[in-house]
């Protein structure tokens, strides 16, 4: 048992996690800690990525594997709860896999279709400048030639060949980028009237 002393530095976040695997200090608890489910917990709930298959048959075994675990009086530490997960897996055949792999494509198409929405709500995309137009015209130019150039390279590349550019190239590039930046502009604006107007 703790000490009167001791528990009044011992924080409330903190004592939960003091158990039989802490030996009477206020450390975290493999057993206990809350932590650990949350780790698995946030790939159901993402909507930027859709989970994998093995995702979700991680959520779906994960408390059971712990408390499997548990009965056996080991130390139920996450590396060993997802290595019990991947062996399972491994072991399973398509057939078992299945219901996780149907489940994965249909939040991968959701996810999807909710991206598509989310993009169309946004409005029209800021286009490029003159020299980011440019940086993209270039670089798979640049890189086809040299393979293993490095991301700095190349960009140190393009940069030099934008200066070396003649002005009338460069003014040509320039005023077709302005043209592009006063689409945008007219565009955002009938999307704002549109939407103003829907709601």
């Amino acid at each position: 048992m703790l000490s009167s002393t001791m528990r009044t530095s011992v924080l409330p976040s903190q004592q939960r996690n003091v158990g039989p695997c802490s030996g009477g200090v206020p450390t975290p608890c493999p057993l206990r800690s809350p932590v650990q489910p949350q780790r698995t917990s946030h790939i159901a709930s993402a909507t930027t990525r859709a989970p994998s298959a093995y995702s979700l048959f991680t959520k779906d075994r994960y408390k059971q594997v712990m408390e499997d675990l548990k009965k056996q009086k080991k130390e139920a530490k996450l590396g060993d709860v997802t290595n019990v997960i991947r062996d399972e897996w491994k072991k399973m055949n398509d057939k078992s896999k299945q219901p996780y792999v149907s489940q994965a494509n249909k939040r991968k198409e959701e996810v999807a279709s909710a991206k598509a929405e989310e993009k169309k709500n946004a409005g029209p995309a800021k286009p490029p400048t003159s020299y980011a137009q440019f940086t993209k015209e270039m670089f798979p130019h640049i890189k086809a030639k040299s393979p293993g150039a490095k991301l700095p390279e190349i960009t140190k590349q393009i940069s030099q060949m934008w200066k070396a550019m003649p002005e009338a190239e460069k003014k040509k590039r320039t005023d077709e980028a302005h043209a592009r930046l006063d689409e945008y502009k007219k565009a955002k604006e009938a999307h704002a009237a549109q939407a103003n107007g829907t709601n």
